[in-house]
């Protein structure tokens, strides 16, 4: 490696090498439970609306295709108005869907989130999450989370993945 220029190595986590910037998915449990409680929606939701985000443009059966969804999920996030029609067609399986602003912003939310450019509500956390063991354990590690500064690395890599 050429003098002066930083490794793109952070540190070995089981002898393997973690790529700077790839760090961004350690606070995943953190988010996910905060997104869940919050936006009243399950694991799959939160996995079937980041699997589609960077599609743009679906049809019903291509949402439907998708193992971990089903028609009830798809009429779910109609409803909750995480999607919606982007193009009507006579032939309901022709119509195409696309996210909504509001499902736009809650899958960019978890995205700022992670990458630490956005700071996790702790009074909104507060009435959501169980008080006990488990939510007491969450709202520390959102209270660590909010605290610390961000590094760059995790912002540079959500912002080129992520431009606009």
């Amino acid at each position: 490696m050429p003098a002066g220029r930083p490794s793109t190595y952070r540190r070995d986590v089981d002898g393997k090498k973690v790529i700077r910037g790839f760090d961004i998915m350690e606070n995943w449990y953190v988010i996910r439970e905060y997104i869940k409680k919050t936006h009243k929606i399950s694991d799959i939701d939160i996995d079937v609306l980041l699997y589609f985000f960077p599609k743009h443009a679906f049809t019903k059966s291509e949402y439907q295709s998708v193992s971990f969804s089903n028609q009830r999920r798809f009429y779910l996030h109609v409803k909750k108005r995480f999607i919606k029609v982007k193009a009507p067609h006579e032939n309901k399986a022709k119509t195409i869907y696309g996210f909504s602003d509001k499902g736009s912003k809650l899958v960019r939310s978890i995205y700022y989130m992670l990458s630490g450019e956005w700071k996790v509500e702790v009074n909104r956390a507060l009435k959501v999450h169980d008080r006990g063991e488990k939510g007491d354990a969450l709202l520390n590690i959102i209270e660590r989370l909010n605290s610390s500064t961000p590094p760059d690395t995790k912002k540079a890599f959500y912002e080129q993945n992520n431009p606009s």
